[in-house]
């Protein structure tokens, strides 16, 4: 009976985020922690030195992140059991060799990115369990080779990645102090997911994936002063998700990028034809399409956000048709219109256009999308919407247009025969008597009730709780809306 209570009382603390007393021994530290079931939180507070913890409570979560600890002791987390340390945003340097006694078999993930870490501690090679570890941001070095021929040194130490090879899935790691690539990875035989953050090597190993070229279902690649895509990615025989994110940045000595169009190179993506799905080229100085887009057989989401792709030409969209895309991302590209080829993207089910100049939507813009179902304009200088455009978009259901400079509601919006969200939050939106169709137009879609987001601007009301009770007070309402033809104005 008691463990059945003391059941009852845990999950309804975890259901309303209840507090409960932390097992920190420093009273001082006790109070600005805070914990929950499963979790102790002692994030930001600018602590010196670890908590000193008791045993106590079944916790499986330690957030230690963004303090000023400088080092980690032996025994630091002796009486926990926790499955899951984070330590990130510290000054880290030294970890004791049995920091982590007590939750060697239990610690499943360790966080340790952004520190100040010159080597892989000897600590980590004693968690014979560990899945998921992140060393990225710490300045630790690559590959050096030994005098007259001997071995040389890694800074992710070879003996620790021999140790924790078998068991790992996740890693990442990477800083600008690192300008050879590490040789120790290819203990990581069992390697799901890699992220490599902000190295310094222009040019990769051919073989720098070896020893997990079957395994590896996603990489990512970001911050990195690279000069073309690394060519080891063909190697990569299951990769599913790849991620080749803000490499339009300038190298450690200040010189600036030289990634741009021509780093693209082919030859990678079509050895990734068969089995790449997800594809991020964010934020890498491009002004076109990859032509190695049209050999991804299996693409289905593309981004491009932040590249600068004023002019999309015709023969761009085609390299996704080819890849037939369903999701594509074209944020903070500089577009000033929306690309006109675009319709014939017909297998496109998620579309964001946000943060762009896009300052009108005309009648041939967007048409025949008949898949579609997202659709995201935010931060668009957004002025007209053309009574007739939105045609074929029959299964669109979200359409978010935050903060633009619509003033109106446009007619168009009664094509859309499936929408069940319109967002016009921070749109200032003239909420009028002129509306009535509004109303007339909700009621037709039936049992697909539309929502609307937003606040009017003439008055201090919601633009939803306008349509609802503020429009059938207008003059003329009943006949307006009883006059009003279900259906669309879009030609057949």
């Amino acid at each position: 009976m008691w463990i059945l209570c003391t059941t009852l009382f845990m999950l309804a603390a975890y259901c309303h985020g209840v507090n409960i007393d932390c097992p920190i021994t420093n009273v001082s530290i006790k109070h600005i922690c805070v914990c929950t079931p499963g979790i102790i939180d002692c994030q930001g507070h600018r602590l010196g030195s670890i908590p000193q913890f008791r045993q106590g409570g079944n916790f499986r979560v330690l957030k230690l992140g963004n303090n000023s600890f400088t080092s980690i002791p032996n025994n630091a987390f002796a009486t926990l059991n926790v499955s899951e340390i984070d330590l990130s945003n510290n000054q880290i340097s030294t970890i004791g060799v049995s920091a982590f006694a007590g939750v060697s078999s239990s610690l499943r993930m360790l966080n340790l990115a952004h520190n100040q870490l010159t080597s892989l501690p000897g600590a980590i090679g004693e968690l014979p369990n560990i899945q998921s570890l992140d060393v990225s941001w710490n300045p630790i070095p690559g590959y050096k080779p030994g005098a007259h021929h001997h071995h040389g040194t890694d800074g992710l130490t070879n003996s620790v990645m021999r140790q924790i090879g078998d068991s790992i899935t996740t890693f990442k790691f990477g800083d600008p102090s690192m300008t050879s690539w590490p040789q120790s990875l290819d203990h990581l035989s069992q390697l799901k997911e890699l992220t490599v953050a902000g190295v310094n090597i222009p040019y990769w190993p051919a073989q720098g994936f070896h020893g997990f070229e079957q395994t590896l279902q996603y990489l990512a690649i970001e911050y990195a002063s690279l000069e073309a895509v690394p060519l080891g990615i063909s190697m990569l025989t299951g990769l599913k998700t790849l991620h080749l994110d803000h490499l339009d940045v300038s190298h450690p000595d200040g010189s600036p990028s030289r990634f741009n169009d021509d780093s693209m190179i082919s030859a990678p993506f079509r050895s990734l034809s068969q089995t790449l799905e997800q594809l991020s080229l964010d934020y890498d100085g491009l002004t076109t399409f990859p032509e190695g887009i049209q050999d991804l057989g299996k693409l289905r989401s593309l981004s491009l956000d932040g590249n600068d792709l004023e002019f999309v030409s015709d023969e761009a969209i085609k390299l996704l048709k080819n890849a037939n895309v369903s999701s594509l991302s074209l944020k903070n590209c500089n577009l000033k219109r929306v690309p006109g080829a675009i319709s014939d993207l017909t297998n496109l089910v998620e579309l964001d256009l946000s943060e762009n100049k896009i300052r009108s939507i005309e009648s041939t813009d967007l048409q025949n999308l008949f898949s579609l179902q997202t659709l995201r304009l935010n931060i668009n200088p957004l002025k007209y919407v053309s009574d007739n455009s939105l045609c074929g978009l029959n299964k669109l259901k979200e359409f978010f247009l935050v903060n633009t400079s619509l003033t109106e509601i446009s007619q168009s919006f009664k094509n859309l025969r499936q929408l069940q969200m319109l967002d016009l939050r921070q749109s200032d939106i003239d909420c009028t008597c002129d509306m009535t169709w509004v109303k007339a137009w909700m009621n037709c879609q039936g049992e697909h009730t539309v929502e609307i987001e937003g606040k009017c601007e003439t008055i201090d009301q919601g633009i939803m709780d306008y349509v609802q009770n503020r429009l059938p007070t207008c003059p003329g309402f009943h006949d307006d809306t009883s006059s009003f033809v279900c259906g669309n104005s879009c030609p057949e």
